[in-house]
């Protein structure tokens, strides 16, 4: 162990001061003590994260279907009547949610989105001879003129005694045509 004396003498640097013993020092010749070379990383982290941040902010997000909810009726973007996740004879579901993160060209969208509705014994839904089955629902262009987000509703027949009671799994599937980029999202309701 170096005295403090001879350590500044021959140009060590502090590198650590020890609470338990106060009159010892452990020096080092190195420009940077731990705490500056900690110092300089915490900057260098601090910069990527900013980075991160700015990349996240200029990089398009990622396509994501948002704000899903059962509904009694829906009349335009964000004007629906909200309904539980049960439903009885007599009644219809109805499913809003909207998509972000898509891409335009000429200020229009290109989607395509298909609806799979499981029964509660695991089988596909079928109405009307029509399986549910990745069966499409939207594929065309829509205007997204100075949009960000795009609403969608998805709707089924009236519920009568022909639906087992129990769970239904509902699975949408979306895809951007123009970024050749989908995602899926997943929910249940139930039929008393």
């Amino acid at each position: 162990m170096l005295s403090g004396k001879t350590a500044r003498r021959n140009n060590f640097r502090t590198l650590l001061y020890n609470k338990a013993h106060p009159s010892k020092f452990i020096y080092t010749k190195s420009r940077y003590s731990i705490m500056g070379i900690v110092g300089k990383l915490l900057a260098i982290v601090g910069i990527l994260v900013i980075a991160g941040v700015i990349v996240s902010i200029i990089t398009p997000n990622e396509l994501s279907i948002s704000n899903f909810h059962y509904c009694s009726s829906i009349n335009g973007w964000r004007d629906y009547e909200e309904h539980s996740k049960s439903y009885t004879n007599g009644e219809q579901v109805f499913m809003y949610f909207e998509l972000k993160g898509f891409e335009k060209r000429n200020e229009e969208a290109q989607i395509y989105q298909t609806l799979t509705i499981l029964k509660p014994d695991g089988s596909i839904l079928e109405l009307d001879g029509v399986k549910l089955n990745d069966y499409p629902m939207i594929n065309q262009s829509i205007d997204a003129n100075g949009k960000s987000s795009l609403w969608f509703d998805n709707h089924l027949p009236v519920i009568d005694e022909s639906w087992e009671r129990g769970q239904y799994k509902v699975i949408i599937k979306v895809e951007d045509r123009i970024a050749n980029t989908n995602t899926t999202y997943s929910s249940s309701f139930i039929v008393e």
